[in-house]
C-alpha cells in the first residue's frame, strides 16, 4: 500500500490517498495487474464543525480491500466555509483522482456521511457548475444531510454551509430541489431512529431522484443512532442490522460502476 497526503491549497485542505502496489507477478509479460482500478473518494461527516476520523480511514480500508484506489477528503469547516466551499475542494480532489495513472476514470465513486454526504450529493447536483459533469458514476451516502428545510435539516450543518442562513444558499444547498438530468447512481442508507439527521433527508433525496428517473436505492434500517460509520466495533458504535450497509454498497457498486 502506498499512503500519501496531497494538499489541495490551504494547509488544512488535503486528501489522504491509499493506492495499491502493482502486482506485476500476476500480470502477463511483466505488466501490472490489474492495469486500472476503480476509485472511491470518501468524505467524512462532522456537521461542518470537524472531520470525523471514524468515517474516514476505516471506511477507506473497506473499499481498499475491494480493490479500489481510495482517497479521504479533509475540507473547510466553520467560518472558513465563507471563503472556500467544501464542494469546490471536493472538485479539486476529483480532478486529482482523474490524473492518477492507476485509476479507471470511468469508474469513480464518492462516499459521504452526514455533512460529508451533503458534500458528496452537492458534488453531483452542482457538477455542471463545478466542471466535472459525468465524472462521478456512483454515490454511497450514509445518513446524509440533504435538505435545508428547517423542519428536517441538521441545524448545525444548515447554519454553517449557508453562511448564517443566506436565502440564496438555503435554496442552493437543498439537494432535493437541485437534481439535474445527469446524476450518478445513488445508494442511500440511514436509520429510522436517527435523532440528528432525520430520515426524511434520505427519503426526500430518494423521491427526487426517482422523479427524475435516476438509479437510486434506499435502505432504512429500523434502529441505530447517528454517526454509525461501519456500525461495527471497529468504529465504536455497533448495530448488527445497519452493519450490512457496506456489503450492500459493494454489491450496488458492482452493478453500477
Amino acid at each position: 500500500m502506498k499512503i500519501s497526503r496531497i494538499r489541495l491549497g490551504k494547509e488544512n485542505i488535503f486528501i489522504d490517498q491509499y493506492l495499491h502496489e502493482p502486482y506485476r507477478e500476476m500480470g502477463q509479460k511483466g505488466e501490472e495487474y490489474p492495469s486500472l482500478r476503480p476509485a472511491m473518494l470518501v468524505i467524512p461527516g462532522g456537521g461542518y464543525s470537524n472531520v470525523s476520523k471514524r468515517e474516514g480511514e476505516p471506511i477507506a480500508m473497506e473499499y481498499y480491500r475491494k480493490g479500489f484506489e481510495v482517497f479521504v477528503l479533509n475540507y473547510s469547516l466553520k467560518d472558513a466555509i465563507r471563503s472556500s466551499r467544501p464542494e469546490d475542494e471536493g472538485h479539486r480532489a476529483l480532478m486529482h483522482i482523474m490524473n492518477i495513472p492507476s485509476v479507471d476514470t470511468s469508474k469513480i465513486a464518492v462516499s459521504g456521511f452526514s455533512a460529508g454526504g451533503h458534500i458528496a450529493a452537492c458534488l453531483a447536483s452542482h457538477a455542471k457548475r463545478l466542471g466535472h459533469e459525468k465524472v462521478i458514476k456512483a454515490l454511497i451516502l450514509g445518513y446524509p444531510v440533504i435538505t435545508m428545510d428547517e423542519r428536517y435539516a441538521h441545524q448545525g450543518s444548515r447554519m454553517k454551509i449557508t453562511c448564517g442562513l443566506d436565502e440564496n444558499l438555503l435554496e442552493y444547498y437543498s439537494v432535493e430541489k437541485n437534481i439535474p438530468d445527469v446524476y450518478p447512481a445513488s445508494f442511500i442508507w440511514t436509520t429510522a431512529t436517527d435523532a440528528l439527521v432525520p430520515v426524511e433527508n434520505s427519503i426526500f433525496l430518494f423521491q427526487a431522484l426517482r422523479k427524475k428517473g435516476h438509479i437510486a436505492e434506499l435502505h432504512i434500517y429500523p434502529h441505530g443512532e447517528h454517526g454509525l460509520a461501519l456500525a461495527t466495533c471497529e468504529t465504536g458504535i455497533t448495530d448488527n442490522r445497519a452493519s450490512y450497509w457496506m456489503k450492500e454498497s459493494i454489491r450496488f457498486l458492482e452493478e453500477n460502476l
